[in-house]
């Protein structure tokens, strides 16, 4: 018979956070987790965050994003008890207002009809679906020679189209892509180390502005869209990833410390917001 106590740490973590949270009341928190699908589905994380959302302040909101269901016990409880708001795919796909408005607004385009209806059947709405499809359709002469390119090739949606966008960039802009897929925080410098070059921040620039599945946040980091970076780190050849990321690594005062300084501002990333949808909601974007 083993003499093994329990593990108490999820429980005295969740109740120690509770209790902070508690004493420094100042208005509505916001704990914001993306990509949960990657939290392993057995482990003390997940017994962490279901005690901490089953008592936690009335005050405090939790967002979580995943691509999965979430693990959680407590999530039958709480959606019977009107706690949490789950948002699934069909929820977040575009409706063809929305979709009009996002073609006219990023690519400055108004579709035929005809051409705007198939780009609806095969994207379902999805918002990143009618970026590449736009996006790969400025190397051509209408949306339905893409689509029509797309079938013939029966390859999936995502990796046909950013094949054919990383296709059309300039060389020197695909392999600095591919580079810089090790990191996740995209730090100007870092960039500059990584993919050996200089101009980076403007590069990154360009990326965002034409809408190449790179964001940038208020606080200026930039970052590439998750599907997008898994698809260059997976074509990134073995050796060319080791020495990308031995660049990262060694690199001082670069990436290690952009992480750090954003440590430094708070160990749980616990955000103010003027409002939101619900307690708990789920993404799968």
């Amino acid at each position: 018979m083993s003499d093994r106590q329990p593990d108490p740490w999820p429980q005295g973590m969740a109740y120690r956070l509770i209790n902070l949270l508690a004493r420094h009341r100042s208005a509505d928190l916001y704990l914001v987790l993306d990509d949960y699908h990657l939290i392993p589905t057995q482990g003390r994380v997940n017994d962490f965050l279901d005690l901490f959302i089953e008592r936690m302040p009335s005050y405090v909101h939790v967002v979580i994003l995943s691509r999965e269901p979430l693990p959680f016990k407590g999530v039958p409880r709480w959606i019977s008890k009107r706690e949490m708001t789950e948002l699934t795919g069909s929820d977040l796909a575009l409706a063809s207002e929305d979709a009009k408005a996002l073609i006219s607004a990023c690519y400055g385009a108004v579709l035929p009809s005809e051409e705007f209806q198939r780009l609806m059947e095969r994207t379902q709405g999805w918002m990143a679906g009618v970026h590449l499809i736009m996006q790969a359709a400025g190397m051509h002469k209408s949306v339905k020679e893409t689509l029509n390119g797309y079938l013939a090739a029966n390859r999936p949606l995502f990796d046909y189209f950013t094949s054919e966008i990383m296709r059309s960039e300039p060389q020197d802009t695909a392999s600095f892509l591919r580079d810089i897929s090790v990191m996740e925080d995209l730090d100007p410098e870092a960039c500059d180390k990584v993919a050996q070059r200089n101009g980076s921040l403007g590069l990154l620039e360009d990326l965002e502005r034409r809408h190449i599945f790179t964001t940038v946040s208020a606080e200026g980091t930039y970052r590439l869209h998750p599907m997008f970076r898994s698809y260059l780190y997976d074509g990134l050849e073995s050796g060319r990833r080791q020495e990308c990321h031995r660049r990262r690594e060694v690199r001082s005062g670069s990436e290690n410390d952009f992480r750090n300084r954003r440590r430094t501002e708070g160990c749980l990333p616990i955000l103010p917001v003027g409002s939101v949808a619900g307690r708990l909601a789920r993404g799968c974007l």
